[in-house]
Parts: structure tokens; sequence; C-alpha cells
């Protein structure tokens, strides 16, 4: 709705306008048409799942479980398609450059494959584990403006950037709920103009984007069915001027944010009906800005774009007498669609004759022997063995020697003495005195000797060596040996006649024949379509995704089984979950496992078979909370 104000001057009894853009643009877009039905013919699916478009507008779809690819022009018009067991093992992610070729995520075989437009094989690569280049179920695929690529490997909780030609560039990303990291499984990834890439990380419901290089840069989502909210995001498309467009699983719907992540709009309600979704996943928007939705437990593609016919009102207003004055007038429009359809039949009879034949035969036999005799061998040998050695021995010495010095030494000193005489007089009178006066003195005299010796000394020294030696023997040996063999041959033999029989019979039969005419009659009614869908006998599993703590008493349904079916479901790696064997034709599982435990959310598959063996249907299961 769309309010105007006007200043006039009413200078006629009535006046007439017609409202343009009644609509505001947050309208969501129009359904057109939808194609596809579950199956493995031509233009069928089972399970359909992501969906990209080429430069010339046509649509390839992976059929995940019918393992193949499938061509279609934009309106739905069955092209070719490529694959099948031992070719693709459950595709998934898809993803086309700008020369067409295409790029398929093998979630079973954990490999990229590169396809021509037409589906001739040019490369693949990858392998299971964790290393660089190695994937634990890729998922999605997207292409930069550069021609790399960009794939979600679930299991690793990460992206890893390739060349075009399958060269490892880098990867980012690990388990866990804080930026840049993904919880239980990174889904599908996009790359806008400016090469950021964007990627649903389903398990933590937001949408995160990165540099080209894998630098964190936002996030945005939460859980919960609320305006810009999420149950479990799947595919993410981006258009020309730049808008998202999120497959929202779990709340059936598809959300609409500008550039900036802004919610816009959303559209979709659980169902089969026209614009209904019962688990949205692929998205791809073509040139003309259509947006087209893989709707994968519906087995079919919905395509959604501009409305249409663009509602008019008209606003009569009658004033009497001409008044000045400022008046506002508001536009309301009502736009109402009613889907008609012409339906033809041409009738046509099928007549099925059964014929029940009563016989009694005389049988007569001849029988005729043939004999076929098998030799069997038996050889019985005893060897006798003689052997010859001649050793070569190397000898290797080890010296070790003894020294034993003798030493001789002559010392002769030669003394060299120095005398030096020093007198000392000691004059002691003693006196004797004659009358003639005569003394007589007393004189004592000692002598000091300084004698300096010098030595000559001879040395001889006269060492005596032993000499040991010790030598290491290493033979080597040759040997010849001599075989005597003497064989023993036992000869059985068997015989085996073959009979070859000729029987003769007389038959007496008596036919009943049953015919059976189904006709088709020519009407050409002109009907309301108020779509409804109808299954027949087809198995139906739903609601799916399942959330227990939102389903019809908490259980999820499985309709049309065969009495006597045993469903299994098992966890993506191959753990058996729980086994239920159908008495009745509807059967529920409560979400609990083997030992009565509430299984976690995540992604679960289910297969339905007879107690012989045969497969009656195998698919996903969604568990969300």
């Amino acid at each position: 709705m769309r309010i105007k104000s006007f200043l006039f001057i009413l200078l006629v009894p009535a006046f007439i306008f017609t409202a343009n853009n009644l609509f505001a643009d947050t309208q969501p877009p129009c359904f057109i048409r939808s194609w596809g039905t579950f199956g493995s013919g031509i233009g069928q699916f089972d399970f359909p799942n992501e969906i990209a478009v080429n430069s010339s507008g046509d649509l390839f779809i992976t059929d995940e479980i019918n393992d193949r690819v499938e061509e279609f022009t934009n309106t739905g018009t069955y092209i070719t398609q490529w694959g099948g067991p031992g070719q693709l093992e459950l595709p998934i992610g898809i993803a086309i450059n700008s020369a067409g070729n295409v790029y398929v995520a093998e979630y079973g075989d954990n490999l990229i494959q590169e396809f021509s437009s037409s589906g001739t094989y040019i490369t693949q690569w990858g392998s299971f584990g964790n290393g660089p280049g190695q994937f634990d179920e890729p998922d999605g695929i997207a292409l930069s403006s550069s021609g790399n690529l960009y794939v979600s490997d679930e299991m690793n909780s990460r992206i890893e950037e390739f060349s075009n030609t399958g060269a490892y560039i880098t990867q980012w990303g690990s388990f866990g709920t804080g930026p840049g990291q993904f919880s239980n499984f990174p889904h599908r990834v996009a790359v806008d103009s400016n090469g950021n890439v964007y990627v649903s990380d389903s398990g933590n419901n937001t949408i995160q984007e990165f540099s080209s290089s894998g630098t964190y840069i936002t996030q945005w989502g939460s859980y919960g069915t609320g305006n810009g909210q999420f149950n479990m995001t799947s595919d993410i498309a981006i258009d020309s001027s730049g808008n998202f467009y999120i497959a929202d699983w779990g709340n059936d719907r598809i959300e609409e944010f500008n550039s900036s992540h802004t919610y816009i709009t959303q559209w979709g309600s659980y169902g089969s009906g026209n614009g209904q979704f019962n688990g949205p996943n692929g998205l791809a928007v073509d040139s003309s800005g259509d947006i087209f939705v893989v709707d994968s437990n519906n087995n079919r593609v919905e395509e959604f774009g501009s409305c249409n016919g663009t509602p008019t009102a008209t606003l009569t207003t009658a004033v009497s007498p001409a008044q000045t004055g400022t008046f506002t007038a508001v536009s309301t429009a009502t736009q109402t669609k009613t889907a008609t359809c012409t339906l033809t039949f041409t009738p046509t009879f099928t007549v099925t004759p059964t014929f029940t034949s009563t016989s009694t035969p005389t049988n007569t036999y001849t029988a005729t022997p043939t004999f076929t005799i098998t030799a069997t061998y038996t050889v019985t040998s005893t060897q006798t063995n003689t052997y010859t050695a001649t050793p070569t021995f190397t000898v290797t010495p080890t010296f070790t020697s003894t020294s034993t010095p003798t030493n001789t030494c002559t010392d002769t000193p030669t003394y060299t003495i120095t005398i030096t005489d020093t007198q000392t007089m000691t004059l002691t009178p003693t006196g004797t005195y004659t009358a003639t006066g005569t003394n007589t003195p007393t004189y004592t005299a000692t002598p000091t000797y300084s004698a300096t010796p010098t030595y000559t000394n001879t040395n001889t020294n006269t060492p005596t060596y032993t000499d040991t030696v010790t030598p290491t023997i290493t033979p080597t040996f040759t040997i010849t040996e001599t075989y005597t063999a003497t064989p023993t041959i036992t000869d059985t033999f068997t015989q085996t006649p073959t009979f070859t029989i000729t029987p003769t019979y007389t038959i007496t039969p008596t036919y009943t024949p049953t015919f059976t005419i189904t006709p088709t009659f020519t009407i050409s009614p002109t009907i309301t379509v108020s779509p409804t869908p109808f299954y027949g006998n087809d198995i139906i599993v739903y609601p799916n995704p399942y959330n227990p703590n939102k389903a019809v008493n908490g259980t999820l349904k499985i309709i049309n089984v065969p009495a006597g079916a045993n469903i299994f479901i098992y966890t993506v790696s191959g753990e058996m979950v729980v086994l239920i064997n159908a008495q009745a034709p509807v059967v529920y599982w409560n979400g609990k496992n083997l030992y009565e435990g509430q299984v976690s959310p995540g992604i679960y598959y289910y297969v339905i078979e007879s107690i012989s063996g045969h497969v009656y249907k195998a698919g996903k299961i969604f568990v969300v909370h």
C-alpha cells in the first residue's frame, strides 16, 4: 500500500485515477511453473539435490539417488542426462564454468568430476581422507570469476580451494561454533562478484562470509522461525543486484536478503502445492532474475519470478459542489487468481487376454548316456639334497706392541776446590818477665775452606720391545646345492556319465481365456485447480525434515509400506540406527535408536526392503531440533 497526497481544486463532479506499484519491494516472487515426479525415467527424480544454470539458461540438476545429472531448458523441457551407477555415486554439488564445463561433487566417492557441457568425461580429483585435496563427503561447489573452485568438505568441517584443473590451493575452517568454524557441516557455498565466499553453516544456522583467501569477514542468522532466522540452512544463490536467496530447509521456505544482509522477504510453507516445499534444497538464479528451487522430497523443481499482470485499482470520488482543499487518496487493490485448465482424454481400450491351460502329458523318455572321464594325477616327489661348501678365508691381523725400557745411568762427579786462607791473629801476651825484660807472644791461625763441586752425568737408556700379532679370520663359504628328486605319480580316474534324455509328450490342453478391458474416455471439462498431491501406492516419508519437538505425536510417518517390509535407518557413515518391521501399511518412528536414545540432529539414510532383499525405496531423513 502506498499513500499519495495532492493539493488540487475539484471542478468536476468526479475524478478517476489508476494506482500502479501498489505493492512494496518486499513482495515475494510469484510461482510460475514446476516439473518433475518421482522415478528413474526421463525427466523424473529420486531426491534431486543441487541445480546450476549455464550462460544459455539451461538447467543442470543432480539426481542424487539415480546417480545422474539431468539437463532441462529453463521452462522444464528435458534435454539429456548422463551418469548412472558406476559413473557417479550420489552426486550432489554442481557448478558450471565460463566455458560451459560442468563440475560435480560425488558425495559417495569423495571425488570432484569434470564433464563437458554434453556430459563427456574430462578429469577428476580427490580421495577419502582429511589431508590437503582429500574429502570426507564433499557437498557444495562454487566458482570464482577467475575459475577457481571452492568445495565444502562436510565431515572435515572445512572449505577447500582448487584451481580449475584440480590443483590444491588452500583450505580453512574447523569444527566449532565460533567465527570461521562450522558445526556438523558446512553445507553449500557461493561466490559474489567481488570474489567473497559465502558458506551456509547448517549446524550453526548461519551464513558466514569470507574473503577469497578464507579470511573471516562476518555472518548473519540464528536458529528460529522468525524473519532472518533459519532452521538448517541449505543452498545460497546471489542475483545480479547482489541480493541473497537462502533455502531454509527446516522451515520449508526461501528467504531473501539484500547485499547488506538485511532481511527483505520470504515465501513458501510445508506442502506439495504450488509454491510450497518439502525440503527446499538447491537454488539458482538465471539472467532474467527467475529463481529455481529444487524441492527435494517432492521430487520436483519450482520456478518463481516477477508477478505478471500488475494489479490496478480504480478510485472514483464524487464531490458536489466543487471544493478547494487538501485530499488524501488511499489506493488499495485485491489480486485474485483463478487457475483453470481443460483436460482432454483420448479413449484407449487395452485388451489383455489371460489363458489358463489344463494339460495331461504322457511322457516317453529315451536316455542315451555319455561318459566323461576326468583323470586326476597325484605326483609325490622325494627329494635328496647334496650340499658342497667351499670356504674362502679373509685374515685380518691385529698388532699388539709391548715396550720394556732398560736404563743405565753413570754419574761421575768432578770437584773444584777453592781455598781461602784467612788468618786471624790474636795477640795474647804471656808475660814472663825477667830481669832482662824479654816478652815472647803466642799466635793462633784458623784457615777457612770453600769447595764448589762440578758433576758430569752420563745416562744410557736401552728400551726392549715385544710385538704380539693376533689375526682375525673371517671365512666366506660358497655352497653348491645338488638336488636329486624321485617323483611318484598316482593316476586317479573319475568317470562322470552324462545322459541325454529325449522325452515324448502327449498334451491335451484346455484354454480358458480371461480378457481385461481398460477403457479411457474423452472428457473436456473446465475446472478450477486446487492441487492436492496424489501419491498412489508410492511410499511416503514425512514430515521430512523431521523435528521430534514439532511433529504430530513426535513421530515420523511412513505410509504405503508393503506388509512385512523392513525399514532400516542408518547414519551417513553406515552405522544402523534402528530396524523396524512393518506390520501395517503405516509405520511410525519416534526418533530413537536401538537403545531408546534420542538421535542427534543431522542427515540419516533410510532403506525400505522386502524380506527377500528387494529395495522398495531409499532416501534421506533430515532430523532437526
